[in-house]
């Protein structure tokens, strides 16, 4: 049994991500407005339970959690990028859609680990992952997401599996879909994105997406 209460705030800054990273700090005004700048503020709270299948590897879990989240764009890039997303659902209208999202929702988990010899280093193994998420009980979005994620550990001596290996090889596969239901849709920030060095290299953080913002024309004054 697990309750949590939570506030956080993530703030997805291109152009200030290309300063750390090169240090130059210099942008002109026109080059940050082609940049990603935005930030989302969430407060909420979740309650789960789980439940060990007996003599297995599974086990079962259901999760109910609330959430009100705001975002906010500081830059023109941004605020094309929402504007493109067209986010409009249920009691959310007009030009304040981005502010006041409360979700609501249900979760029913299933899981099967059987990796070892530890949870933090797996050397061998297989662990397999299904959820079914319906947000709508409440709260002013509504949508259902199925996740199902798939892991497998191997160790290896040179190519050749070995268990007294020092190295592994591991790979994941995650598979999920989205979709809105009763004429709403699921809101920007529980769509598909992904980027940065743990999901996507070469991506900064969730600017792997169907959209973006690309200047295609200039004008010198």
């Amino acid at each position: 049994v697990g309750f949590q209460l939570f506030t956080r705030k993530t703030d997805y800054n291109s152009a200030r991500n290309y300063a750390a990273v090169t240090g130059n700090s210099s942008l002109s005004a026109a080059q940050s407005s082609l940049t990603q700048n935005y930030n989302q503020s969430s407060t909420g709270l979740n309650f789960s339970v789980s439940y060990p299948i007996r003599r297995t590897f599974k086990r079962i879990g259901l999760t109910y959690s609330w959430d009100r989240s705001n975002i906010t764009t500081f830059s023109q890039a941004s605020a094309n990028l929402f504007q493109t997303l067209a986010f409009r659902s249920g009691q959310i209208q007009g030009p304040n859609a981005l502010e006041g999202i409360y979700t609501s929702m249900a979760s029913l988990s299933y899981s099967y680990d059987k990796t070892g010899p530890s949870v933090f280093k797996p050397r061998f193994g297989t662990a397999l992952s299904a959820a079914l998420q319906v947000a709508g009980i409440w709260g002013n979005v509504r949508y259902f997401e199925p996740v199902v994620q798939y892991k497998h550990y191997m160790a290896v001596k040179g190519l050749r599996p070995s268990a007294d290996g020092r190295n592994v090889i591991a790979f994941r596969i995650q598979a999920s879909y989205i979709q809105g239901f009763s004429g709403d849709v699921a809101p920007p920030f529980s769509r598909f994105y992904s980027g940065g060095d743990n999901e996507l290299r070469g991506f900064d953080v969730r600017m792997a997406t169907p959209y973006a913002f690309i200047p295609d024309r200039k004008s010198v004054v």
